[in-house]
């Protein structure tokens, strides 16, 4: 997928904001609506407003998904979508902005700054990111705190959509501190390259209620920027 975000920060009326414009590529963009309206639709049945997007292991392109997952969301839906980045070990939506901030989820769950002062709006009123500074190796277990939890509680209020880049549900269980913040998790698989044992004990790792679907990347069908996304119901693992 190609994706550009340039642009630098300003202040306007005392909010953060990243000034630039974003392109995706025209066949992606219609996968993203088309998993989006999934989304809303199954919304419609049970609670999604918190949704994780995850994969088995590192270098899935999770983070290029959530943003533009995120993206759509805001653009297209007109949802108020909050982004944020909850990969401690590989903080990643930084890099996509092309920007530096100097606080974010972490400095909230510590409570070093209000989640007001560490959100960033992008582009439109519609898109906010609560990004990562620099890796925190330990930073999911913040999570074990009740105090960190309220916190990022606090920091999802009054959005309409909230987007997590979660960590890999290998080899770590760091995204068994976060599965009872969200409201489910999408599962990234890259085509072709996910060994199925790998994609299996990813599955299994997470809450069987909470694995909404998965997202398949890469796909030689469509094209290098295009995927797929498929529903998982009870007993498919």
């Amino acid at each position: 997928m190609t994706k550009h975000l340039r642009g630098s920060q300003v202040e306007q009326n005392g909010h953060k904001r990243l000034t630039g414009q974003a392109s995706i590529e025209l066949l992606a963009l219609e996968q993203f609506r088309m998993l989006a309206t999934k989304i809303d639709q199954l919304g419609r049945q049970r609670t999604l407003r918190i949704m994780a997007v995850t994969s088995a292991v590192a270098g899935e392109g999770k983070t290029t998904i959530a943003m533009n997952l995120a993206m759509v969301m805001a653009r297209f839906f007109g949802r108020k979508t909050l982004l944020i980045d909850g990969d401690f070990r590989r903080p990643g939506i930084a890099t996509l902005l092309k920007s530096d901030f100097s606080h974010g989820l972490v400095e909230v769950l510590r409570g070093q700054v209000s989640p007001a002062a560490a959100r960033w709006q992008i582009m439109d009123k519609h898109l906010t990111v609560l990004p990562l500074v620099k890796p925190e190796v330990d930073g999911a277990q913040l999570f074990s705190r009740p105090e960190a939890r309220a916190r990022f509680q606090e920091a999802t209020e009054g959005f309409d959509c909230v987007i997590v880049d979660a960590p890999p549900a290998l080899p770590l269980a760091d995204n068994n501190l976060l599965a009872d913040l969200v409201d489910g998790f999408l599962l990234v698989v890259k085509a072709e390259q996910t060994p199925r044992r790998l994609i299996v004990s990813a599955m299994k790792s997470l809450p069987h209620d909470k694995l909404v679907g998965f997202i398949l990347n890469n796909t030689r069908a469509f094209g290098r920027a295009a995927y797929d996304y498929h529903y998982y119901g009870p007993g498919h693992y």
